[in-house]
């Protein structure tokens, strides 16, 4: 893929980092309100809050120290995988494309965070109809993008109609040059 056709996925990766600064700007700014419970709720369905998560999900790793500095890691990796694998035409679909565009996006963010917060991502997002427990998670808005993108990535790919090869439909053009095989018994003068 040029340069050209892989702009407009990397300016929407660039496009969700930048409102999840700006959503994670908001929450660090209200957090004292959020923290308290002031925030906005929609009763046993779903509430804005604030917590400073430095690990994985749900906190996971959080007690080893400097692990934000691999998780930063890990997101550079990915997105360099994913512009790499855009660049050489791995994601045939376009959905897929746009879905690591998402994946993208969210692990920058997220990585933006462990940078310049010191290890710590802004989780401010909570569903509460599920009650404690397992569901009982806090997120943010990279969060989403890398676990819609991924899901979308799932979907297109197992959605997406075969397409016959253009190899079988069109013989090659070495294939042209080579010389037929002499079907039976010998030659002919």
């Amino acid at each position: 893929m040029s340069v050209k056709r892989l702009w407009p996925y990397l300016a929407a990766a660039g496009v969700l980092t930048l409102a999840d600064q700006v959503l994670k700007l908001l929450a660090r700014a209200n957090k004292e309100l959020l923290v308290s419970g002031g925030g906005f709720r929609i009763p046993g369905f779903f509430a804005l809050t604030f917590v400073e998560n430095t690990g994985a999900s749900y906190g996971f790793l959080r007690n080893v120290p400097n692990i934000h500095w691999f998780f930063v890691a890990v997101a550079i990796l990915a997105c360099a995988g994913i512009v790499w694998a855009l660049k050489k035409d791995v994601f045939p679909i376009v959905p897929a494309r746009w879905a690591m565009a998402a994946v993208m996006g969210g692990a920058l963010g997220n990585a933006l965070d462990r940078i310049f917060f010191d290890g710590h991502v802004a989780d401010y997002a909570k569903f509460t109809f599920a009650g404690p427990g397992p569901l009982n998670f806090i997120f943010n808005f990279a969060d989403v993008c890398v676990v819609c993108g991924g899901v979308a990535l799932i979907l297109s790919t197992l959605l997406a109609k075969p397409k016959k090869e253009a190899a079988e439909a069109v013989p090659s053009a070495e294939s042209a040059l080579e010389p037929e095989e002499d079907s039976g018994g010998g030659a002919q003068e």
